[in-house]
């Protein structure tokens, strides 16, 4: 997440520039949405360089048996969609898989032009990001 800290200080600077009155919640939501998908950006970016990072090191495994199944995920059989990358690295039946795959579905509405009713709750989605980020990067 290399420009994750330089977007969240410029969104925490232009948030406390927005009175939190009525007549601004209608900038607020949009400044909100703007800065989520930035933001979610940086951390599929993460995601993406975690998982090419472990399939890598599972190809390199010595032990045929245990790279077997890792040679199918090479860049010339198929890509590998975000949800499925992040399924390589995070177990699917967690809740932090399903809070992700709800903020992946978020992005792509707000990036597809789709934002209108969407709310996004700032706090919560960077303490999220920041929390699973930190987990991913951790040694395996």
């Amino acid at each position: 997440m290399r420009e994750f800290d330089s977007i969240l200080s410029a969104y925490r600077r232009t948030d406390l520039l927005l009175d939190p009155t009525e007549e601004n919640a209608e900038a607020r939501a949009r400044m909100d949405q703007a800065y989520f998908v930035l933001l979610f950006a940086q951390f599929e970016s993460l995601v993406n360089d975690a998982a090419e990072r472990l399939i890598r090191a599972e190809r390199a495994n010595p032990s045929w048996e245990a790279r077997r199944a890792w040679t199918l995920f090479d860049e010339k059989s198929r890509r590998l969609t975000f949800l499925e990358k992040l399924k390589l690295l995070i177990d699917p039946a967690s809740p932090d898989y399903q809070k992700i795959k709800e903020d992946f579905e978020q992005r792509n509405q707000i990036a597809h032009g789709k934002p209108r009713q969407l709310a996004v709750d700032m706090n919560l989605t960077i303490e999220r990001l920041q929390a699973i980020a930190a987990r991913l990067q951790e040694p395996r």
